[in-house]
């Protein structure tokens, strides 16, 4: 249901579970973890995860290249992607939305953008504190 399309992998632990599609970050332990946009340490999102792994089991995370899922629900919020869109960093730990977050404290980071209704290409941008 889920599968990978090219780019560079990385293969650690995970503090909490992730799902295919899921935008993360390394933590100082050297772990993955769901990266969100409320929070300074959490939102310096390194790349998504290619696999289903449980706390403690090894996660395959790419920061380049595609992902796609049968089902983006869990990540995005609707079962389909809008192709062409932009996507960028939720304020729920693993997701990511259309509209980009708003309010003070809150980072604003591009992830990518969808390729088609259930594919999406990795293009992390910057992210910009709001105030």
């Amino acid at each position: 249901i889920a599968g990978v399309g090219g780019g560079a992998g990385v293969t650690a632990g995970v503090l909490t579970p992730v799902l295919v599609g899921q935008p993360v970050y390394m933590t100082p332990a050297a772990l993955y973890d769901l990266a969100v946009a409320t929070n300074a340490a959490k939102q310096n999102v390194i790349g998504f995860s290619t696999v289903n792994a449980l706390t403690g089991f090894p996660a395959l995370v790419i920061t380049e290249g595609g992902v796609t899922r049968a089902d983006w629900s869990l990540v995005a919020g609707t079962p389909t992607l809008m192709p062409g869109a932009s996507y960028y960093l939720g304020v729920v730990p693993g997701t990511m939305s259309l509209i980009p977050p708003s309010g003070a404290g809150v980072y604003l980071r591009q992830l990518g953008r969808a390729t088609g209704s259930l594919s999406f290409d990795i293009e992390i941008g910057q992210s910009i504190l709001l105030s």
